[in-house]
């Protein structure tokens, strides 16, 4: 049985900073069948408030169901990591993230939950969809 080559540039390298991509492969047929969903999660999801410029923090529930690509998830991790340092609110943050893992996936549908750390007592939740 041959093992597949997947042209992945950051699996399997060192990385120490930030991506400008997210990297895909491609998924075989016979798991396309079984229509699989992926759900990525974390709560190490960090951007800059636009008003205060303090962080703000987030747990992340990015879930999407595959057409033919699936998300590498160390070049995830590292993409998600660029927003450390970005200036965004959260409703515009995770349409952002939902648009740009559709657009690299093709994915039938994807679907992102970010909820944001308390602040001032109150808890904030934003979710987008993209397909």
């Amino acid at each position: 049985m041959d093992t597949p080559h997947y042209d992945l540039e950051m699996l399997g390298r060192p990385l120490r900073g930030p991506v400008d991509r997210v990297e895909t492969f491609p998924l075989s047929e016979a798991a396309l069948a079984t229509n699989p969903s992926v759900t990525f999660m974390t709560d190490e999801l960090t951007a800059v408030c636009p008003v205060t410029g303090q962080p703000d923090i987030y747990e992340l529930e990015l879930t999407y169901q595959p057409a033919g690509e699936a998300v590498e998830s160390k070049s995830l991790k590292h993409w998600l990591w660029g927003f450390r340092d970005e200036s965004i609110f959260a409703e515009e943050l995770a349409p952002r993230i939902a648009t740009t893992i559709h657009e690299a996936t093709g994915a039938r549908w994807t679907s992102v939950r970010l909820t944001q750390n308390i602040r001032g007592g109150i808890v904030t939740v934003v979710e987008a969809t993209a397909g």
